[in-house]
Parts: structure tokens; sequence; C-alpha cells
């Protein structure tokens, strides 16, 4: 596998488990986020795939994505389980994806 950086952005404590337990058996290198307010005040200094969630308590990912957007980060998905009807905005996300840790949606193919 490339050295491949991703960064998780999810409130949900059992997400960061397993997107966490995943990326140490499959050697990525993952940076995790409560919130886009703590990845704003300390964002990765590499270039990293962001993965958002939508339901982020009192923030939605894909209206804070222009924040994200505007620190250089241009590789950002939205990682929920909203239908792609309910999502208000996708001007800065390139794509939404489901809640699978997304190294194995990306490059499905290395991880069978």
């Amino acid at each position: 596998m490339k050295n491949r950086s991703f960064t998780l952005i999810d409130d949900d404590d059992l997400i960061h488990q397993l997107w966490t337990l995943a990326a140490q058996d499959d050697l990525i290198d993952l940076h995790t986020y409560k919130s886009v307010k703590d990845f704003i005040s300390n964002p990765p200094k590499e270039k990293t795939i962001i993965c958002l969630d939508s339901n982020l308590g009192s923030e939605v990912g894909e209206n804070e994505a222009s924040r994200i957007s505007d620190l250089g980060f241009a590789d950002i998905y939205l990682t929920t389980a909203k239908h792609e009807t309910e999502i208000t905005s996708m001007k800065y996300i390139k794509a939404i994806k489901g809640k699978k840790p997304l190294w194995r949606t990306l490059y499905e193919n290395e991880y069978k």
C-alpha cells in the first residue's frame, strides 16, 4: 500500500474505534477529530484525504467543508449514512460515501 493519509472528522466514538482498528490492520496513517473546530485548530501537516461526517452535533459537515478547503485540503469526502438527496451542499465535497473506512472503498482491490 502506498503511503496514504486519511483524516476522519466524526463525533461518534464507535466510528473512531472501527476506523482506528481498520487503519492499524491496513497500515494507514489516520488522524481523527471529533469536530471541524478541533480539526481547524490542529490540522495535519501533510496532504490527507478528508472523511467528513454530515452530522457533527452543532456542525453540519457539508456546510463546514469550505473551512477545510480554505486550509488547502481538496480531497474532501462526506462519509455519512444520509442519502444524497438529504445533503444541502456539495460545493467542496468530491463524493458521498458510507461509514466504511474510505480507503477500503476507494482502493477496494487492495483490501480483498
